[in-house]
């Protein structure tokens, strides 16, 4: 059987609100309103490790997705626009 949750988002529903005022938005799961909370506040927990990047990511997949590039070679983070 489905959870209430799953009923609800399967319906269209977006239980977790933004908490910042006037923002508005809404979302599926909390972790994808933990991610768009990190727009407003700034924060980018994931940061690129190789000298002289320094590019922070607000996800754990965008962080992930740049990493993989990296090591596949088709582009070094200097080479990168910001």
């Amino acid at each position: 059987s489905l959870s209430a949750l799953t009923w609800a988002v399967s319906a269209g529903e977006r239980p977790f609100r933004c908490p910042f005022e006037g923002c508005g938005r809404s979302f599926t799961t909390s972790n994808i309103r933990k991610v768009h909370v990190r727009t407003h506040t700034g924060e980018r927990p994931y940061t690129c490790p190789e000298p002289h990047c320094g590019r922070g990511f607000t996800s754990a997949t965008n962080y992930k997705n740049h990493v993989r590039i990296q090591q596949v070679g088709q582009l070094a983070c200097e080479d990168r626009p910001l």
